[in-house]
C-alpha cells in the first residue's frame, strides 16, 4: 500500500533557553510513500505534549498541541523490516488555548526501524 497510518509516541529533550523534557502521543499520523525497496515518503501528524517549557514567554502551560510535517528515504530489507531517515519540520503551540499564544518550531532528524510486517 501507499498510504500508512501510524500512532507515534513523541519525546523530546529541550538544552536552551531553559532545559526541560516534552512527551507525548501523536495518534493522527500518516505516510504515504513509493514502492519497491528503496521508498520516498512524506509524513505528517499532530497530537498533544506536555512539556516542563513553563518557563518560556507563550508556552506557559504544560500541556501543547503539536503538528509536523516530514519527508524521508526508507530502504526496505528482505524480511519486510525497514531502516528510514527523515526530516521533519515541528510546531508546537498551546492552540489559543491560554494567551498569548506563542509558538515554537524545530526541524528534527529521525532514524528510525520499522519492524517486520
Amino acid at each position: 500500500s501507499w498510504f500508512d497510518y501510524a500512532v507515534e509516541g513523541h519525546f523530546a529533550r529541550h538544552v536552551t533557553p531553559i532545559t526541560a523534557n516534552e512527551f507525548g502521543v501523536v495518534p493522527i499520523a500518516f505516510r504515504m510513500h513509493t514502492g519497491g525497496r528503496t521508498q520516498v515518503h512524506l509524513s505528517g501528524g499532530a497530537g498533544v505534549v506536555w512539556s516542563g517549557l513553563a518557563g518560556i514567554h507563550g508556552l506557559e502551560q504544560r500541556q501543547n498541541y503539536i503538528t509536523q510535517l516530514g519527508a524521508g528515504v526508507a530502504r526496505v530489507l528482505a524480511n519486510g523490516s525497514a531502516v528510514s531517515l527523515e526530516t521533519r519540520f515541528y510546531h508546537m503551540s498551546n492552540d489559543g488555548a491560554k494567551p498569548p499564544n506563542l509558538a515554537i518550531e524545530q526541524i528534527s532528524v529521525l532514524v528510525g526501524y520499522r519492524l517486520p510486517r
